[in-house]
């Protein structure tokens, strides 16, 4: 097989790693060790015990929680999210059913720029961010979908990914087999809100990786596809390496 989908493979998933690194460094640096630009200069709010213009906010607050959900009525093909197609920021795959045929879970509707998180064993860290989804995408009501409101999606995604976040849920989980997480404990999720004019330059920095990563991750599934279909014509002898 020529070496050169697997070549591409690693190189793009490399880069998606990097970006994705860099972006949680630059979160963390900003917003968790509160190391922001100017922040020598700002004052804590003795009260708070914040920098001065931060506040603390709920996530119901600044996000809607599972805002839709497709009708009895919806009679549409679909692009199906399961629980076990996500994976720790990435959705692995979707599913296509008739809506008929469709598993009786597939009911959140999604839409670009949504956040979804698995319910079920939150410490496995199955979430992703949506981003410019195929027409009728519908994720399992097995996930809490996040869509923000006041804030970006790159700084709730972030935001949505600490280990401070990941603890949270695991505490609030119950159920011995299969501990899970309510709605309810995403909206009562406290999170320290900086300054929108702080949050802007968060953006700055990295609203562009989300769209980076996608069109890698399309390039990615182009080159396993060729990858597939090279395969067997080399085991069969059709082609040379």
């Amino acid at each position: 097989m020529s070496p050169y989908p697997e070549l591409g493979l690693e190189n793009n998933t490399k880069r998606i790693e990097l970006l994705e690194e860099q972006a949680q460094l630059i979160y963390e640096e900003w917003f968790v060790r509160m190391k922001f630009p100017n922040y020598e200069n700002t004052k804590i709010d003795a009260e708070t015990g914040l920098p001065e213009g931060w506040t603390n906010i709920t996530l119901a607050e600044i996000s809607k929680i599972n805002a839709n959900s497709i009708s009895s009525s919806f009679d549409e093909d679909i692009q199906y999210i399961d629980i076990s197609s996500v994976s720790t920021k990435s959705i692995d795959h979707t599913t296509e059913y008739q809506i008929k045929e469709a598993p009786g879970r597939a009911k959140r509707m999604v839409t670009h720029g949504d956040i979804i998180w698995s319910c079920v064993r939150p410490n496995r860290k199955s979430y992703a961010v949506i981003w410019k989804p195929e027409e009728n995408t519908i994720a399992s009501t097995g996930f809490s979908v996040i869509t923000p409101i006041d804030v970006s999606t790159s700084f709730l995604y972030q935001a949505l990914g600490t280990e401070q976040f990941i603890a949270y849920l695991t505490n609030r989980a119950t159920g011995a087999a299969y501990p899970a997480v309510k709605s309810i404990d995403f909206k009562e999720y406290d999170i320290s809100l900086p300054p929108k004019l702080l949050i802007d330059k968060f953006d700055a920095q990295t609203k562009d990786y989300l769209d980076v990563i996608w069109n890698l991750k399309q390039q990615n599934q182009k080159l396993k596809e060729a990858r597939d279909i090279l395969l067997p014509r080399l085991m069969m002898g059709i082609i040379e390496v």
